[in-house]
């Protein structure tokens, strides 16, 4: 009885110290470079961007994500997005990239457009940003985001022209 006890215990260990391994499991991808319309951002080591970034209501913000692969990697995607927008039911702040495949020792950037809505407050929000891939730990990090709103802006919603005129 002793040394079956035993044995479930070694066994015990073993799936324990193999959990624990894959859940230490690096990233196959890591981080090149992230521009937000054209400006380089730079992070601290806990993920969040070290500044600030200014942007107007109702332009289109530009993210370039550039991805250095560790190892093989497939069926990669890269996501963008800006949640606590009040009408977001209407108008997701979210783009993505189609699914791509990565070999060990390349570099691949992906353009991501992000229209920002006029109506979004003058407030501080954070761009999420998220690569996935199919067999390993997700990466994530967050630029800050101050929006401005946009000065002298006009917004036209309809135009009514009468018969003759």
């Amino acid at each position: 009885m002793n040394k079956l006890l035993q044995m479930i215990a070694l066994v015990a260990v073993v799936f324990a110290l193999l959990a624990t391994a894959a859940l230490a499991d690096t990233a196959d991808l890591e981080w090149n470079s992230i521009e937000v319309n054209g400006h380089d951002v730079e992070f601290s080591a806990d993920g969040t961007a070290d500044e600030m970034i200014a942007v107007e209501e109702g332009e289109t913000l530009e993210v370039e994500i550039g991805l250095r692969a560790l190892a093989d990697v497939e069926d990669v995607q890269v996501e963008i997005e800006i949640s606590g927008y009040e009408y977001d039911d209407y108008q997701d702040l979210e783009d993505e990239s189609n699914l791509f495949d990565m070999e060990v020792g390349t570099t691949k950037y992906v353009d991501l457009d992000l229209d920002l809505p006029v109506q979004l407050d003058k407030d501080e929000y954070y761009l999420r940003i998220r690569v996935t891939d199919k067999n390993s730990v997700s990466l994530e990090q967050i630029v800050r985001l101050y929006v401005e709103p946009s000065r002298n802006g006009v917004e036209i919603e309809d135009v009514v022209l009468s018969p003759g005129s």
